[in-house]
């Protein structure tokens, strides 16, 4: 599986993941980066090699675990695409009909983490600064990292839960 992050002429919205069944849709106001995602698609997969998953559906499972949530109702509601011209496309290939469609052009700088999304994040995601410092400097970059390697852990902790 991949993500591609996307900046799209036309808001892809529900209509589209009726359309595209081989795609699903993240907002990707909530994802701390790159990482984010990674460790969303690998525990996934992983999932469903161990039967461990938690959906029907490999695209579905990655936004259950992006989101840390185990109910896919309360995954969707958090990064369920929300009619914005920006979209991580989650889909086994490249979602080439979905770019074509809605006039996307790939975008990673949708991913960055400046210090008002990092605290969005941490707030969604209930980390606490005293959390993050307890491993990190006081660098914003050290404590990015470290938010990322906060949520890839409950990431993989959503089947022990």
């Amino acid at each position: 599986m991949r993500a591609v992050p996307l900046r799209c002429r036309t808001p892809p919205g529900r209509e589209a993941l009726e359309k595209y069944k081989d795609v699903q849709l993240i907002d990707p106001a909530y994802i701390a980066g790159e990482e984010h995602l990674k460790s969303a698609i690998f525990q996934a997969e992983k999932a469903f090699l161990r039967k461990e998953n938690i959906s029907t559906s490999p695209l579905i499972e990655v936004v259950v675990r992006a989101s840390l949530n185990r109910q896919i109702k309360n995954a969707f509601e958090l990064l369920g695409p929300k009619g914005s011209n920006e979209v991580v496309a989650i889909s086994k290939e490249y979602p080439e009909r979905f770019i074509e469609e809605y006039g996307c052009s790939e975008d990673k700088s949708m991913l960055d983490v400046d210090e008002k999304k990092f605290e969005k994040i941490k707030e969604v995601f209930h980390i606490g600064e005293r959390e993050i410092m307890a491993v990190s400097g006081r660098e914003f970059e050290d404590r990015m990292k470290t938010l990322q390697r906060i949520i890839a852990e409950r990431i993989a902790l959503l089947n022990k839960v």
